[in-house]
């Protein structure tokens, strides 16, 4: 059987059940990107004085900010 990996979302299926079904690695993917990119966003508009409690960039957000597009 080859090994399993998968991307790790929050609040979905935790570890424990993801190693009974055989998961040998979970990626994080551009998660720790995306929230440290929402946190420093949050910062910003702190000093602002705007409202920075805005949920993390879906990963497509942040590669329009990348691009350009």
């Amino acid at each position: 059987m080859s090994p399993v990996n998968v991307l790790y979302l929050p609040g979905k299926t935790g570890y424990p059940r993801l190693e009974r079904l055989g998961v040998h690695r979970i990626s994080t993917g551009s998660l720790p990107f995306r929230k440290a990119l929402q946190a420093a966003v949050a910062a910003a508009l702190g000093v602002t004085g705007e409202d920075g409690d805005r949920p993390a960039p879906s990963y497509g957000d942040v590669q329009r900010l990348v691009s350009g597009r």
